[in-house]
């Protein structure tokens, strides 16, 4: 009996661990949304420094000269860009010490990844008028997040998007699904920004080389990330 047990729990710990993970980056992401972490201001904050520092001047020259905000859109671009130049530094940096170095750097770079592409992403469901409090919200974030396809997520739980976007579709649904959703989301998260980029060890392993592959691949999903976040937030036609 004794020995039957200790199969059960052992069989149990592979997937008690990844739901903490998967649960942990969840929070990380909202975490970050909410109120930052670190140096990193949260994303209501960050969108907000970022309108007032792309406000341009009709006259620099003139002395009452009144700032004149930019379109959303343009300050969505600057973010987006400035959120990959981030990534692709974060990859680069901690991808140049190669093998030694990557018991340290391989985490510290998963987490940098996730924490910028969270940030970006709230900022961008703010600038397009979201709550970032809201709960409906917070699903799309993470599924974003995450990369996810959420059209394949919400058609695997019931839910045709049809000519709505997905934001949409998902602020219309009962709480108990958005709960679903935001568990499928943990598994993204973890399988996007911790299993996949497994693949990615050996040539990180590569001192400078995977300092190069591991700053270009987290600038491309990044730069994805923002687009992505960009279409899941726009209005409704």
């Amino acid at each position: 009996m004794a020995e039957t047990t200790q199969t059960a729990d052992a069989a149990e710990k592979p997937e008690s661990g990844m739901l903490k993970a998967e649960q942990a980056l969840q929070r990380l992401v909202l975490n970050v949304v909410d109120h930052g972490v670190g140096p990193v201001v949260g994303s209501a904050a960050y969108a907000e420094a970022r309108r007032v520092s792309a406000a341009r001047k009709p006259d620099d020259g003139a002395v009452d000269a009144v700032a004149v905000p930019i379109a959303v859109d343009d300050v969505i671009a600057q973010i987006i860009r400035e959120s990959v130049l981030a990534a692709g530094g974060t990859g680069f940096v901690t991808g140049i010490g190669g093998f030694v170095a990557l018991p340290l750097t391989f985490p510290a770079n998963v987490t940098g990844n996730l924490v910028i592409n969270a940030r970006m992403v709230g900022a961008i469901a703010y600038l397009l008028g979201h709550d970032l409090e809201d709960p409906y919200v917070q699903a799309s974030i993470l599924l974003t997040v995450a990369a996810a396809d959420s059209q394949k997520v919400l058609a695997e739980l019931g839910v045709e998007i049809g000519g709505e976007g997905t934001h949409e579709a998902i602020s219309k649904l009962p709480v108990a699904v958005v709960r679903e959703i935001n568990r499928r989301a943990g598994f993204f998260l973890l399988a996007k920004y911790g299993g996949k980029r497994l693949a990615f060890q050996a040539i990180r392993a590569i001192p400078l080389v995977g300092g190069v592959v591991g700053g270009g691949i987290d600038a491309s999903l990044t730069r994805y990330v923002g687009g992505l976040a960009t279409r899941t937030f726009a209005p409704a036609a």
